[in-house]
């Protein structure tokens, strides 16, 4: 997942316009990034969501429950976090 965003915003680096240029990229390339970002982005939380729910699911044959739940409750505390702060940073 990590090599497929850092293909896509190396290549939208090199191909797309910068944002204080007046030149317009093409509709279709512009359409194609979209895209691909929306895709990236549903694997991205599929994979983030599925990553927590198994970690849960482990919880049960934990050897140190406590300590894993621990650290478990802070991970994901965060993960939550950063996903507000975008949706915030994204709204504003």
């Amino acid at each position: 997942m990590t090599g497929c965003w850092t293909v896509l915003l190396l290549a939208a680096a090199f191909v797309l316009p910068p944002l204080d240029s007046h030149v317009k990229p093409y509709p279709v390339l512009e359409g194609v990034f979209l895209a691909v970002t929306g895709l990236l982005l549903l694997a991205t939380a599929h994979s983030v969501v599925a990553y927590f729910w198994d970690a849960w699911q482990r919880l049960r044959t934990a050897p140190n429950k406590l300590a894993f739940a621990v650290w478990l409750g802070f991970e994901t505390s965060v993960a939550v976090a950063a996903v507000v702060v975008l949706i915030s940073g994204v709204m504003c």
